[in-house]
């Protein structure tokens, strides 16, 4: 049966032992379209061809790829982040037993829309969990992702202060999530060295932030955490 969507290595090197390629995210429709996923990533090719032989890869190589025989293994989506898209990491390890203890391989920062990752992880008869509950750091990565009931953009701090503490006590009342400063509701990023400006340097600024969010919730939420 060929699915609808598939993924695609594109091969650079090849060896006995490992194989470094570029991972696409191919969709089969009316036309077919490649979306870039991941780099000069590199698997050891007992894993490649583990994925090769499960019907979820396609491999792009001249001369025609041949993959060997085909070795036990065990793959596990470890999620960073949900939404419309689902970030994370496919990790690869000889058995399901202490899966996360065994890893030792992976392919990290994957995205892809939640339901072609579904779709993947039934395929694969994968395992996922949440590992880093819904933690984003990166803002190009959380603009990629889009709002949803862990990531949420504010255009500054000044003109949204009251949206900004709804915000941090729904997060509290929920499984943690990420609020982001300079990001509109769009998802550009617009900056807030305007604002950082008004309070001398940036150092003044996470003050202030973190001083209002003290002054206007109670219990103090101690577990949140400001970065720039």
């Amino acid at each position: 049966m060929r699915h609808i969507c598939s993924l695609l290595a594109v091969v650079h090197e090849l060896t006995e032992q490992s194989v470094r390629f570029d991972l696409y995210q191919e969709i089969r429709r009316s036309t077919v379209d490649r979306e870039l996923l991941r780099q000069n990533a590199q698997l050891p090719r007992h894993y490649f061809d583990f994925l090769f032989h499960s019907g979820v890869l396609e491999v792009e190589n001249d001369p025609p790829y041949q993959p060997g025989i085909t070795k036990p293994a065990s793959i596990g989506m470890n999620i960073r982040s949900l939404g419309g898209n689902v970030l994370f990491d496919m990790c690869f390890a000889p058995q399901t037993y202490k899966l996360w203890q065994n890893t030792d391989a992976s392919l990290e920062d994957l995205s892809l829309p939640a339901d072609i990752f579904e779709e993947y992880v039934y395929r694969l008869g994968a395992i996922s969990r949440f590992r880093y509950l819904g933690r984003v750091d990166d803002p190009l990565v959380a603009t990629s992702l889009g709002e949803n009931d862990m990531i949420e953009f504010k255009r500054d701090f000044l003109l949204s202060k009251g949206g900004i503490i709804k915000t941090v006590v729904a997060f509290a009342n929920s499984n943690n999530g990420n609020l982001f400063l300079g990001i509109t509701d769009e998802g550009t990023i617009c900056g807030i060295d305007h604002e950082i400006e008004q309070y001398g340097d940036p150092d003044k600024y996470i003050l202030a932030i973190t001083q209002y969010i003290q002054d206007k919730t109670s219990p103090f939420l101690r577990f949140i955490t400001i970065t720039r």
